[in-house]
């Protein structure tokens, strides 16, 4: 078994893995004792399409169907593919989510599709599920962390999270990423943190780094920049358009528990910005005045 700290969830991956994981997880490995991971997912592949079963079916969207076996018990998550006969993945996952096996068809050799990020990626939207249940959050976000505490920028695909950072690193001194695209939000001693994954989305960026989350912003496109705070029914409704979602009623009391711990904690923005430096010394201006004290948590 690979033991791997992430979030400060112990995760220990059993079985098949590629180069892109091994690379991926290099920076998150644990040299604990492999009996104390929190989590074991076990990697299996296969040759041919797994049946969707037609009872016990939770729910049903687009290309995902979620099977149960039972109140307390196991979860099935099945995720199908057009030209195959069944499910590409199937998952199970345990009644406490801290033993999943995930069973893949082998597209590369059955099909000859070269996918270097099928596994990473599959293991990624796991590990969105396995948070949730285990007092986390899988923010799709860009965050970054500046003057040793983070931020987090979010929004839609395609409306300039990353490039909204990367004014950071430019412009703004004492600015690293901590992951570009999927950090993890957890809860500690009544503090919030953010964290690196390894899972990054398609530009990898990310650091196995753990740093107390200052602020998040929802960012949206206009010509004059400004920042205001938002009204938590706002920014609860914005939160949850940027996680997964729960897919029964354990795991939403579950995520619903974490995002109100967030968000007693952390003040949360709407930032109109265009992609230009001002936009990033916007944000920092809230940053600074968190950091001083001068604006209320």
């Amino acid at each position: 078994m690979r033991i791997y700290n992430i979030a400060g969830l112990r995760v220990g991956f059993v079985g098949y893995t590629d180069d892109v994981l091994d690379e991926r997880m290099r920076p998150y490995e644990d040299g604990g004792a492999v009996g104390d991971a929190d989590v074991r997912i076990n990697i299996e592949m296969t040759d041919a399409g797994m049946p969707v079963p037609e009872d016990d079916i939770v729910c049903a969207v687009g290309g995902e169907v979620w099977c149960s076996r039972g109140e307390g018990k196991s979860l099935l998550h099945y995720l199908l593919f057009p030209d195959l006969d069944g499910a590409a993945v199937r998952t199970e996952y345990n009644g406490n989510f801290d033993d999943i096996t995930v069973t893949m068809f082998d597209t590369k050799r059955c099909l000859g599709c070269d996918d270097k990020a099928y596994l990473i990626n599959t293991l990624s939207m796991v590990m969105h599920y396995v948070a949730m249940m285990h007092g986390r959050l899988v923010l799709h976000s860009s965050a970054i962390c500046c003057g040793g505490v983070g931020v987090a920028f979010s929004a839609d695909s395609g409306v300039g999270k990353s490039t909204h950072t990367a004014l950071w690193q430019k412009y703004i001194p004492d600015t690293e990423y901590i992951n570009d695209d999927t950090p993890m939000i957890s809860t500690e001693g009544g503090e919030v943190f953010i964290s690196g994954t390894p899972f990054a989305g398609s530009s990898g960026i990310n650091k196995n780094e753990t740093v107390p989350l200052r602020a998040i912003f929802f960012i949206e496109r206009a010509k004059q920049n400004s920042a205001v705070r938002l009204p938590t029914p706002i920014a609860f409704s914005l939160m949850m358009g940027q996680l997964r979602s729960p897919v029964n009623g354990v795991m939403t009391e579950r995520m619903m528990k974490t995002i109100d711990a967030v968000m007693k904690k952390v003040p949360v923005y709407k930032l109109c910005c265009n992609m230009e430096a001002d936009a990033a010394y916007t944000a920092k201006k809230i940053l600074d005045e968190l950091t001083k004290g001068n604006i209320e948590s």
